[in-house]
C-alpha cells in the first residue's frame, strides 16, 4: 500500500476533510514520502465524503477522472468508513481506512475511530489567511438521516491547550481567520471535563475567528453571553436547524426539536443582533406533508435568517430514516424549488440591506470574502479600483451582484 515515493491528497467533502488531509500528508512526509503537485506525483490519494450517496457519486467521478489521467489511486476517508475497504477493493480500487493510512490503527480496528487533530500531527503550508480548526472528531447525536456517526465513530475532543498552541502558532505566521469546526461546536469537551465556553475565553486576542455547526438544541444563553464577550468572533453562526415542525424533528430524531430551535435562533437575536445566522434546511423528509412544509416555508420568513442552506433529504443505506417510505422526487423538487426561492429573496434583501456599510473582506488568492460569510461557502466581495497589500481590510460596500456577491471599495484610514 505504501509502494511509493511521491504523493499527492486529493480532498473532497467538507472542511473537516481537509483537517484529515494535512493529518495525511504530515505522516507520509514523516515517513519520506515527497508531496508533489498531482501532475508530477506517483499517486493520488483521495480523501473520500461518504455522507449522501451525491457524495459517493462524486467520488466515482474523480476516480473516473484521475485514472483518464493513468495515475495510480488510493481512496481513503468517509467513503471507505461508509462502505468498507472490502466493497471497494472488489471495484478495482486499492482502499484503507484513514487510521490505517496515518499510522494509528493498533490490533484490532474499531470501527469508525478516525484520526483526531493535534497540533504536531497535521501539514500546515503557513501560507493561508484563513485556517480550519477542528476542535472534536465524532459525534453522539444520532440524527436519523445521518451516517457521521457511523462514520466517524464516538465524540473525542482535542486538548484546550493544543487547540490554542495551533491557533498561537498559525497566527505567527500570517494565519487571520480562525474557522472553529466539530459536528456540533457545543459538545466540545464534555468528553474531556470541558466546555465550549472555557475555549472561546482562552481564545488568544489579535486572530477572527468563525464558529460554523452549533447544534439549536446545545445552544444555551451562557454560550450566547460567552460568544458575545470573546473578541475577534466574527458575526455569523452557523446553525443547522434542518427544520421547524416539531413533527419531522422527532422523526429525524433531532434533540430539542422545534422549541430548541426556537429558542436558541431567539437567543441569538436578542443578545448578538448584529450577527447573521446561516442556516441548513431539509425538504422533502418522508414524512413532511404539505402543512409541515407551509410550516417551514413561514418560519423562514419570519426568521429571515441571513445565510440559507437548501437541500433534498437523500435516503441513505443503513440509517434509520429508511423505514419510512419516501416521497415522489417531484414532490421533493417542487418542495425545493420553493424552499429556494424564497431564500434567495430573504438573501438578496439581506445583501442590499449592506449597502453604504463597511465591513472586514478578507482574500485568499482570487477569492474574496466578508466577515458575514465563510470562504467558499458563502457570498464573495469584489472590490473595485483598489490596490489592496494587506488583508483583512475594511471596504465599504456599494452594490450587490446579480448572484448576489457584494461590490466595495476600500476604505482609507
Amino acid at each position: 500500500m505504501m509502494d511509493f515515493r511521491s504523493f499527492y491528497v486529493d480532498t473532497l467533502g467538507c472542511p473537516k476533510n481537509e483537517v484529515d488531509s494535512r493529518i495525511i500528508i504530515k505522516h507520509l512526509t514523516s515517513l519520506g514520502k515527497v508531496y508533489k503537485n498531482p501532475e508530477h506525483s506517483d499517486v493520488i490519494i483521495i480523501n473520500s465524503c461518504g455522507f449522501l450517496q451525491e457524495a459517493l457519486n462524486e467520488l466515482y467521478e474523480r476516480i473516473s477522472y484521475w485514472k483518464k489521467h493513468n495515475k495510480e489511486l488510493i481512496v481513503t476517508g468517509c467513503a471507505v468508513e461508509r462502505l468498507g475497504v472490502r466493497y471497494l477493493e472488489g471495484n478495482g480500487l486499492r482502499a484503507v481506512y484513514l487510521d490505517t493510512l496515518v499510522g494509528i490503527s493498533k490490533g484490532k480496528r474499531r470501527k469508525g475511530q478516525t484520526a483526531l487533530p493535534t497540533f504536531n500531527n497535521q501539514y500546515f503550508t503557513r501560507d493561508s489567511i484563513f485556517h480550519y480548526t477542528k476542535i472534536q472528531e465524532g459525534c453522539t447525536r444520532r440524527c436519523s438521516y445521518c451516517v457521521i456517526s457511523k462514520i466517524k465513530g464516538p465524540l473525542r475532543s482535542r486538548p484546550l491547550t493544543d487547540i490554542i498552541r495551533e491557533i498561537e502558532g498559525l497566527y505567527s505566521e500570517g494565519v487571520q481567520e480562525f474557522i472553529l469546526i466539530a459536528q456540533d461546536l457545543s459538545l466540545y469537551g464534555i468528553d474531556i471535563g470541558e466546555k465550549l465556553q472555557s475555549l472561546l475565553k482562552n481564545l488568544p486576542i489579535g486572530p477572527y475567528y468563525r464558529l460554523m455547526y452549533l447544534h439549536p438544541h446545545g445552544i444555551n444563553e451562557d454560550i450566547i453571553r460567552v460568544i458575545d464577550g470573546t473578541p475577534g468572533i466574527l458575526p455569523y453562526l452557523h446553525i443547522p436547524i434542518q427544520h421547524i415542525s416539531n413533527r419531522v424533528l422527532k422523526d429525524m430524531k433531532r434533540a430539542g426539536g422545534e422549541r430548541s430551535v426556537r429558542r436558541s435562533v431567539e437567543l441569538v437575536r436578542k443578545h448578538l443582533p448584529q450577527f447573521f445566522i446561516r442556516v441548513d434546511i431539509m425538504v422533502g423528509f418522508p414524512t413532511e406533508t404539505d402543512q409541515d412544509f407551509e410550516h417551514l416555508l413561514t418560519f423562514m420568513e419570519d426568521l429571515r435568517p441571513e445565510r440559507i442552506s437548501i437541500f433534498k433529504y437523500s435516503s441513505e443505506s443503513s440509517t434509520p430514516s429508511q423505514r419510512f417510505e419516501e416521497l415522489d422526487e417531484d414532490v421533493k423538487e417542487e418542495r425545493y424549488e420553493m424552499a429556494f426561492e424564497i431564500a434567495h429573496e430573504i438573501m438578496a434583501k439581506v445583501q442590499s440591506s449592506l449597502l453604504g456599510y463597511d465591513i472586514i473582506v478578507f482574500k485568499q488568492g482570487e477569492h474574496t470574502w466578508s466577515q458575514y460569510d465563510a470562504p467558499y461557502i458563502d457570498f464573495g466581495v469584489e472590490l473595485k479600483n483598489n490596490k489592496v497589500e494587506i488583508w483583512p481590510c475594511k471596504a465599504k460596500i456599494i452594490d450587490v451582484k446579480q448572484d448576489l456577491d457584494l461590490v466595495g471599495v476600500k476604505v482609507e484610514h
